[in-house]
């Protein structure tokens, strides 16, 4: 791990790095906790703050311009606030399901993807926990994991209606 990277990192980044990590470790736990409880709708609170911080810093991130300052990653930035909005929305409106649908979305398409891309050689998350590396091999395993674990909690339903029959 090479932390002198976060000791130059712009201001943008430090923010952005740290509610997208709390928004991982927070999501991740509330994606196995109880649902509907008064902690459940603090925590859910917390995170959409969290998420709202990442995607803000987000637009303040820049490096690979491809249109204006921004690159490929920032085509995200729309989708997480739509799915943002979409899943605060569904859970004032007990929608259970479309809630759950969006907040799964929001966590694997908005957090593990790019996630996954910052862990690509060159970029700073993968200096700060691979050093100067060029294997992909962190990055591979991740998606790897990511990809499992993301399909799994998607189509959990089905996978156990089909294994009881």
């Amino acid at each position: 791990m090479n932390i002198e990277i976060l000791a130059t990192a712009p201001l943008p980044v430090i923010i952005h790095l740290t509610a997208a990590i709390f928004c991982i470790i927070l999501g991740g736990y509330m994606l196995y906790a109880k649902k509907g409880t008064r902690t459940h709708r603090i925590m859910g609170w917390a995170w959409v703050v969290g998420m709202a911080i990442a995607v803000t810093s987000a637009l303040f991130i820049h490096g690979f311009e491809w249109i204006g300052p921004f690159s490929p990653i920032h085509l995200i930035i729309p989708f997480a606030i739509a799915g943002l909005w979409t899943g605060v929305r569904d859970a004032r409106a007990k929608n259970v399901r479309a809630h759950r649908e969006a907040m799964l979305s929001m966590y694997w398409g908005a957090l593990g993807i790019p996630f996954v891309l910052a862990l690509l050689p060159g970029r700073r998350l993968h200096m700060l926990l691979f050093g100067d590396s060029e294997t992909l091999l962190p990055t591979i395993i991740f998606a790897m994991v990511l990809t499992s674990v993301g399909s799994y909690l998607r189509w959990e339903r089905e996978i156990k209606s089909y294994l009881h029959r």
